[in-house]
Order: C-alpha cells, then sequence, then structure tokens
C-alpha cells in the first residue's frame, strides 16, 4: 500500500512540481528518500506539530529532529542540509550576474543568510553605478564593535575602491528589528566609512523569514547622514 503511494505521490509531483502540494505531502515525499519501508506521511505531520512548521522542521538541528520517533539520522541529516542546499543554489544562480539596485541587492543579501544557524556580518561594496562590487562575511557572531573589526572595513571598502557600502547580519532564532547593540554599530561604521569618503548606505538585518533594511525607516534616518 505504501509502495503505492508512494508511486503516486512522486508522479504526482513529476506533474504538477510542488505548487498544489500541502507542506507536509511535500516533506513526506522528502522522506521516502530517507525512511525506506514506511509510512512518511504520519511522520510528516508529527515533525510539523512537534517544531511548528515545515521551515521549521528544516531549520532544525539534527539532534533535536532524531528525538522524533521514527526518524532515523540519515533523514535527519538530510533534513538539516536542505536549507544550506538552497541558499548555495541561490549563490550559484547569481554567481557572475552583476547585481545591481538596491532592492536586488537586499534580495542578494537576504539569501546569503539562508539555512544558517549561527549570527554572520556581510560586507558589501557598491560602486557609483549602485552595482554590487563584492560581498565578504567579516564576521561570525553578534553584530557587534568588538566582533566586526573597523579595520577589515575600512581595507575592504578602499581595496575594492567602493563609493558605498551595506552592513548586514542575520537573527537566525529571532526577528528583524535592530537591538541596541546594532544600532551602535550601525553608528560606528557609518563614522568609520565618513572618514574614508564612502557612503554607508544601509543596515540590513534578516531573520528567518523577512528583513528590515533600517534605512527604510525614519527613525534611523540619523544613522545614514
Amino acid at each position: 500500500m505504501h509502495e503505492g503511494h508512494r508511486e503516486r505521490l512522486r508522479n504526482r509531483y513529476l506533474k504538477e512540481g510542488f505548487d498544489n502540494f500541502e507542506l507536509h505531502n511535500v516533506l513526506e515525499l522528502l522522506l521516502f528518500y530517507g525512511v525506506p519501508r514506511k509510512d512518511t506521511n504520519e511522520l510528516a505531520h508529527n515533525l510539523i506539530k512537534h517544531f511548528g512548521s515545515f521551515s521549521e522542521v528544516l531549520d532544525a538541528p539534527v539532534h533535536e529532529l532524531e528525538k522524533i520517533d521514527g526518524l532515523p539520522h540519515n533523514a535527519a541529516v538530510m533534513l538539516s542540509m536542505l536549507p544550506s542546499v538552497f541558499r548555495l543554489y541561490l549563490n550559484d544562480k547569481t554567481g557572475g550576474k552583476k547585481i545591481s539596485g538596491i532592492d536586488d541587492i537586499r534580495e542578494f543579501i537576504f539569501n546569503q543568510f539562508v539555512g544558517l544557524t549561527e549570527e554572520r556580518v556581510i560586507f558589501v561594496c557598491i560602486d557609483n553605478a549602485m552595482r554590487m562590487i563584492s560581498s565578504d562575511t567579516v564576521a561570525s557572531g553578534s553584530v557587534n564593535s568588538a566582533n566586526v573589526n573597523m579595520r577589515t572595513l575600512v581595507d575592504l571598502a578602499i581595496r575594492h575602491n567602493a563609493v558605498a557600502v551595506i552592513i548586514a547580519h542575520n537573527h537566525p532564532r529571532g526577528v528583524s528589528l535592530p537591538s541596541r547593540e546594532d544600532l551602535k554599530t550601525t553608528e560606528k561604521v557609518n563614522m568609520v566609512m565618513h572618514s574614508i569618503g564612502v557612503r554607508l548606505i544601509d543596515h540590513v538585518i534578516c531573520s528567518p523569514s523577512d528583513y528590515s533594511a533600517l534605512a527604510e525607516a525614519e527613525q534611523f534616518d540619523y544613522l545614514f547622514m
């Protein structure tokens, strides 16, 4: 019975893609390849119920996934790899292409954080035509003046002849709202960039589901003067 169900679900995907699938059916189909000879529909429902959503299942660490009855180690590893695979896919799709315009650059930045479970700080250099020149990871951990080396930012901006820059970081388990430390760091980066004739034009904060661009919020205008 399960083999027939699996075949029908696979054929449905091959015919329709995932657009008309319920998310538990997507997870069920993925689990076919890590859980042989077992009803993965119930397992998919249990995973989503336990973690709260499809995306939270994929973001869960392996040791937490393995706590779910019936989920073997190989399947847990496979699920945990998917967000990082998505990030590498998105990066590869944009590889070699000139990314220009503030909205496209912000979207590129958001994609750099897909699937990350640790905090990371990215520094983007931009030319006078609003084209992205480079994107570098400059710190891991929270975005504060202790972790973000200002000398490194200056060196990158000068090396790439940047006219403007954007700093970005992620809140892997939180929302995309700035902390007091985020605002203090933005002020410091702005001051340091101003001293070498480079504009800080945004600080982008990404959560797993969205991002905030501080430059778009009126209350943070003073950070980008």
